[in-house]
């Protein structure tokens, strides 16, 4: 039977419009539950300062921010929302990872200006890996990065020839081998005063020495907390290293791998405790695809300390993560 076609356009139109306004209401839901679900993780990671298990959604703040402003500006659009929130937080995200290597290009070397008492130093940290085996590569980027103190942290007993080939500029040097679970070393231009280390005690492994010669009067730590899932362990650990770094009289440069981001409750405890300021935020971790996304390993600066050069990435030199350099005025109090 044929059809009459004075009723079949405006049908099919209807269907049509039908169709656009569910796949426009789809795409808006879309898109809503990206704002909601970016929301959810900035929420969940605040619940860290009440119950220690949620910080590691505050680990991701960066991402849940992203997310929350990618598909927040899905939803403005006219058409396609989701498609568009999504791939504006995947872009972004990207960003995220590029930036530390934008901003290290090229190693900032100077030349610096002082204020009057004042002594530039550069100072880098590099967790080296404990599953990484070319002692070369990480000997060659700790002599590129070329920094007056350097921390050294997951410096297992086959890293230690790393020491030999690096002796020439760096004389002085600290290993705590001898102290047990304490795999962390300190590798100085200048003379190294006194030294120590902790490897089983209440915080987390670390190595001290306070230096001599142009810098004398300055203390350096090194630190390595444990990660996640041992949340609450993480947090005893903070709260012991805060009481250990409180009770130093000296003038403070403490340098790790802290396995907390800036969104983290953690580092403003050493801050807030300590008396020191955190002057880190590139993401550092992980190096295995280039494309780091945490922002994990940390420098502290006390009051004797002021930032000249911002914080760069270095090469990762075979580690998971890529070492942190920085060029600071030292004053002593």
């Amino acid at each position: 039977m044929p059809t009459d076609p004075t009723t079949e356009g405006p049908d099919k139109e209807a269907q049509e419009k039908e169709k656009l306004k569910k796949h426009r209401h789809r795409q808006w839901g879309g898109a809503t539950l990206g704002v909601l679900f970016g929301l959810a993780g900035l929420l969940a990671g605040r619940l860290g300062h009440l119950y220690a298990d949620f910080d590691v959604f505050a680990q991701f703040g960066a991402q849940f921010s992203i997310i929350t402003i990618g598909f927040a500006l899905g939803c403005i659009l006219p058409r396609y929302r989701a498609i568009a929130g999504f791939a504006i937080a995947a872009a972004l995200i990207a960003g995220y990872s590029a930036w530390p290597h934008f901003v290290s290009r090229s190693l900032v070397t100077g030349p610096f200006v002082p204020e009057p008492g004042e002594q530039v130093v550069r100072v880098a940290h590099f967790n080296t890996y404990a599953a990484n085996l070319d002692n070369d590569a990480v000997a060659a980027e700790i002599l590129r990065l070329d920094a007056d103190v350097m921390t050294l942290i997951e410096f297992e007993a086959e890293r230690i020839p790393v020491l030999a080939k690096i002796a020439a500029r760096y004389p002085h040097t600290y290993a705590c081998q001898d102290v047990p679970h304490c795999n962390l070393a300190i590798v100085s231009k200048v003379p190294l005063e006194s030294t120590s280390g902790k490897g089983i005690w209440a915080g987390p492994p670390l190595v001290k020495a306070t230096l001599g010669g142009t810098l004398k009067g300055l203390t350096v730590y090194g630190v390595h907390t444990i990660r996640f899932p041992h949340s609450r362990a993480q947090l005893k650990q903070y709260q012991n290293l805060v009481h250990e770094l409180a009770g130093e009289s000296g003038n403070l440069l403490v340098m790790g791998d802290f396995n907390a981001t800036p969104f983290s409750r953690l580092p403003s405890l050493v801050e807030q405790g300590a008396g020191l300021m955190r002057v880190t935020n590139l993401p550092s971790w992980s190096a295995n695809f280039g494309l780091p996304q945490l922002a994990i390993d940390h420098i502290f600066i006390g009051a004797s300390l002021r930032v000249l050069a911002k914080e760069q990435i270095g090469n990762a030199a075979g580690s998971d993560h890529y070492p942190i350099v920085m060029t600071l005025a030292f004053k002593p109090q």
